[in-house]
């Protein structure tokens, strides 16, 4: 529990290292970060998150100074934390005071290596494990396997998208190709009348499509709205933190159906222009 101003709240309370922040890579959103060097940051500073500051009304830059009573020691906030993610990310990012602490404490080591070296960091830190600590098993784990659960969801969830994405394109392509097959077998007099007097290939597609144009558009509209409505909403109540949905994906979706819907309706026109007019209008 951490009251500051008369006004008290719950965060999360680290009580780390040095080199924490640069060993995860936290980005520091104004103030400084701690100074192994100075006696008073082990005893009475801290760093708190920018939620943590917004829960008490301050800016970034009014957080720095401000007395914090956590656990009955008054601390002094030196400096301000962006945001970042503590737990699951199923969950919403918490805030987070922060302090620095001597190595008598220490109770975790986290190690940051290249991508390539991992496996040989980690093997030499489980063979320093078993020198020093002989009677302990060794509990080391890879970062990445705290997120392999939401990544395992999001893979899921895209695949699912995938394949939604493809039975609404066959379905759209079957039903538009139904709905152009049988106005090209209404107007197919008209279509070789229009072709004995010099029509080309372009006028028969206009003549085709011009009744589905703005239904095409409208749909495509209402469409582009409710896929980014519900797929949000899909995220949102999985993830509390996401990324959302980008708008090139809708403009992908769109050139997608716009390209679906000229390549329908291309063969229908296709089969009609090539059809001999002499013989159309004489069945006729």
């Amino acid at each position: 529990m951490a009251e500051a101003e008369g006004k008290k709240g719950e965060s999360n309370f680290l009580e780390v290292g040095r080199d924490y922040i640069k060993t995860m890579d936290l980005k520091m959103a104004t103030g400084r970060e701690f100074d192994s060097q100075m006696e008073g940051d082990y005893t009475n500073s801290i760093l708190i998150t920018q939620n943590l500051a917004a829960n008490y009304g301050w800016t970034d830059k009014q957080a720095l100074g401000k007395k914090m009573f956590i656990d009955s020691v008054n601390y002094s906030i030196v400096g301000v934390l962006k945001n970042f993610q503590i737990d699951q990310l199923f969950d919403p990012q918490e805030p987070v005071v922060m302090k620095l602490g001597k190595e008598n404490r220490y109770q975790f080591l986290v190690m940051q290596a290249k991508q390539s070296d991992l496996e040989g960091v980690y093997a030499k830190a489980r063979d320093a494990w078993k020198k020093v600590f002989p009677m302990k098993p060794f509990t080391g784990f890879y970062q990445n396997e705290i997120t392999a659960e939401a990544f395992q969801v999001t893979n899921n969830i895209a695949k699912i998208f995938f394949w939604f994405a493809i039975i609404s394109i066959l379905l759209t392509a079957t039903g538009l190709f139904a709905l152009v097959s049988l106005t090209v077998v209404k107007k197919m007099k008209e279509i070789a009348l229009r072709k004995v007097a010099g029509a080309k290939a372009r006028h028969i597609l206009v003549l085709i499509n011009k009744g589905y144009f703005w239904i095409f558009i409208i749909g495509t509209g209402i469409g582009c709205y409710g896929g980014y409505a519900l797929t949000k909403l899909l995220l949102d109540s999985i993830f509390k933190v996401n990324s959302g949905i980008a708008s090139s994906t809708l403009l992908n979706s769109v050139i997608v159906l716009f390209l679906i819907a000229a390549f329908t309706s291309g063969i229908k026109v296709w089969q009609a222009v090539r059809t001999n007019p002499v013989k159309l209008l004489r069945t006729e």
